[in-house]
């Protein structure tokens, strides 16, 4: 392990943070020198603010989940780095082994397409 889970999830929420910042300031116009976000800026996301998760449509929750995925890959791969280590020790049998890798599978291989891009 290189970094500790709190440092890599504190990464990433710096550039979810300003990635955010960015496309905002994009979108804002430019007043005497001061940003103003434009009307359709402000109702679009006062109506997301107001909206809970569930009630949200789908393809803005599906842009939650992409932001949710870089979260479990950084789960997943400090545990994988922990239990490399417990396996190198022999602490865990084959079974246990065989059935982190089929988890490490699922979420790593088949919904996470962003696993390399962290």
């Amino acid at each position: 392990m290189t970094k500790t889970m709190r440092e890599e999830l504190a990464n990433l929420a710096h550039q979810q943070w300003s990635g955010w910042m960015d496309y905002l300031f994009d979108k804002c116009e430019m007043k005497d020198g001061d940003l103003v976000i434009p009307r359709w800026g402000r109702e679009r996301w006062q109506r997301q603010i107001n909206t809970s998760y569930e009630e949200l449509p789908e393809m803005e929750k599906e842009s939650d989940r992409k932001e949710a995925d870089k979260m479990i890959l950084i789960f997943i791969s400090q545990l994988q780095s922990v239990f490399e280590e417990i396996k190198t020790q022999h602490l865990i049998d084959t079974d246990c082994v065989e059935k982190f890798e089929k988890l490490r599978q699922k979420y790593c291989n088949s919904e996470l397409e962003v696993k390399n891009n962290l």
